[in-house]
């Protein structure tokens, strides 16, 4: 799918690597805060998140290896809240950051497949927030 002689610019691969960090990062947080989610159907809605996360990690890596030839090592930041609701705010803006940095990346790249994985994932980014809103309003 992807052609290893993609040409793009230094500054896209340098926020690929942010991106893979943020990733996983977000997948343990959301895991951590469905661990304490206060009703089953807000738990469901973070561990669905997490999958996301998780499927945006796997995609960037792939895309990550494709463009440099390398498997990435991803250092995750430690992320914890001090309660379930503190936990959604945070997360609200973590997802609006992402979308914020995945449509700057889109916009750096003219190859359709690459533009194709960021698409996606800055919609998902989206959605989350929404979810995360919605719980929010919820509490």
């Amino acid at each position: 799918m992807y052609n290893h002689c993609y040409a793009v610019p230094p500054t896209f691969v340098t926020m690929l690597e942010t991106a893979m960090s943020a990733e996983a990062a977000a997948n343990d947080f959301y895991m951590g805060l469905a661990s304490i989610a206060p009703k089953p159907e807000y738990r469901e809605t973070l561990e669905a998140i997490a999958a996301d996360e998780r499927k945006h990690l796997q995609s960037f890596r792939a895309l990550y290896c494709q463009l440099t030839c390398t498997y990435p090592h991803v250092q995750p930041a430690v992320e914890t809240a001090p309660n379930f609701a503190a936990g959604i705010a945070m997360a609200i803006n973590d997802e609006l950051e992402a979308y914020e940095m995945y449509r700057d990346m889109l916009l750096m790249v003219c190859q359709q497949e690459i533009r194709d994985v960021m698409f996606e994932a800055m919609t998902d980014e989206m959605e989350h927030a929404v979810y995360l809103t919605n719980i929010r309003f919820t509490l």
